[in-house]
């Protein structure tokens, strides 16, 4: 753990977020599942990317695929953000998504400090809406092969996450309609609730094979109700 928070620390003055699997073990306050590497947003609006910024500042080395990097110890997956001008949005509902969700998770993003026995980093963290923003679009929009891989592992993220918010409202202060955009992804998605109470059950993680099919049923429904 201190290898991994040092490889943190050497991170954080480049200015990332972090999301994905790890800043959801944050948000819902514990480990509920293997996660593998570091997903990250940073800001860049220039037209080299951050993955080869870092490498070239000697931070990081390339990894197996072009958003991937390694620093120190920790496999880190790179997602550049830049500034939103809403005339220059992307028109498809996926890209639109996207581009919206990762800014918001940047934009929005709080400072979590990760203690392990004798080392700490702080670096920013996606908050538990910027969060279920992205697992929207993660589960309305995946390719066919993170379909088949990560789909158990989005939905209880999601599930937690809801959760988490308790009976609050759910991206109601998000710009760019990532709201609507956010309701209008999950309520397709999950039309069908017991197609994904299936995959929950055929997760091989205990946690997650046991979600009872009406907990998902009810917390689902109601937050599409607190996305309204």
């Amino acid at each position: 753990m201190d290898e991994f928070i040092t490889s943190i620390a050497r991170l954080a003055p480049t200015g990332p977020v972090v999301i994905g699997g790890l800043a959801v073990m944050c948000r819902v306050g514990g480990e509920h599942r293997p996660t593998l590497d570091v997903d990250s947003a940073f800001d860049n609006d220039t037209d080299i990317p951050t993955t080869q910024l870092l490498i070239d500042q000697g931070i990081a080395v390339a990894g197996d695929a072009a958003q991937r990097i390694l620093v120190g110890a920790a496999v880190i997956d790179v997602i550049d953000t830049f500034a939103i001008d809403a005339a220059d949005l992307p028109d498809d509902p996926k890209g639109r998504l996207f581009v919206c969700a990762h800014r918001y998770a940047f934009e929005a993003a709080t400072p979590v400090t990760f203690a392990g026995d004798t080392q700490t980093a702080t670096v920013g963290v996606a908050t538990v809406d910027a969060l279920i923003a992205m697992k929207a679009h993660a589960l309305r929009y995946a390719s066919p092969p993170r379909r088949m891989i990560k789909r158990s592992s989005d939905l209880y993220d999601l599930l937690l996450l809801a959760l988490t918010t308790g009976t609050a409202n759910v991206l109601e202060n998000a710009p760019w309609d990532v709201r609507g955009q956010c309701r209008s992804a999950l309520a397709a998605d999950l039309e069908d609730i017991e197609a994904a109470a299936a995959v929950l059950r055929r997760s091989p993680v205990p946690a997650i094979n046991t979600v009872d099919a009406d907990i998902l049923a009810t917390v689902v429904a109601d937050l599409l109700e607190r996305l309204s």
